[in-house]
């Protein structure tokens, strides 16, 4: 099992990603939020050295964490951390994708929910570009909310829960 996390960005200067990937006792990688850092990893990751590879992203807002079942074919018109906008869709006239790491039963009753829309950053492109480049690797991503929402401590239990079921599968 692999697992990325992101660094800080905007006003997410302690990013809880990049701390639950770290933490999390796999093999990590904390990517900086650019289109080119995740673009970098990409090309330079082999996902058959793993059983499977889980991405992890900052939902600020949220209050629970979210499993995404697919990445969608969009990127909106946000910069990234070194400037950079991109916008519209990733791959033109290419279908979204599903994700290939969930079951039904990873989902925590009023801690986790499922959700069909990672949005339209960093957090997206990553799994949509990681979808679309290993089609036949068992990917996934899960949105985290902020530590101040949900403490350090409880998410990182039930990620290490989640990927313990991703792992036993």
């Amino acid at each position: 099992m692999f697992v990325t996390g992101f660094g800080p960005f905007g006003k997410v200067k302690d990013n809880p990603s990049g701390w639950l990937a770290r933490n999390s006792g796999r093999p990590f990688a904390e990517l900086p939020v650019t289109f080119g850092a995740v673009d970098d990893f990409l090309a330079g990751f082999d996902p058959t050295d793993y059983r499977a590879v889980l991405h992890i992203g900052v939902a600020a807002g949220s209050r629970v964490m979210r499993l995404e079942t697919r990445g969608r074919n969009i990127i909106g018109g946000t910069a990234d951390v070194s400037g950079v906008v991109q916008a519209g869709e990733i791959t033109p006239f290419a279908p979204d994708l599903r994700s290939r790491i969930w079951a039904d039963g990873d989902s925590v009753k009023g801690e986790t929910r499922w959700s069909n829309n990672a949005g339209s950053y960093l957090c997206n492109y990553l799994l949509y570009r990681s979808l679309e480049c290993f089609p036949d690797a068992r990917i996934g991503f899960l949105h985290v909310p902020m530590f101040s929402a949900m403490p350090r401590e409880r998410q990182q239990a039930i990620l290490i829960r989640l990927l313990s079921a991703i792992e036993a599968r």
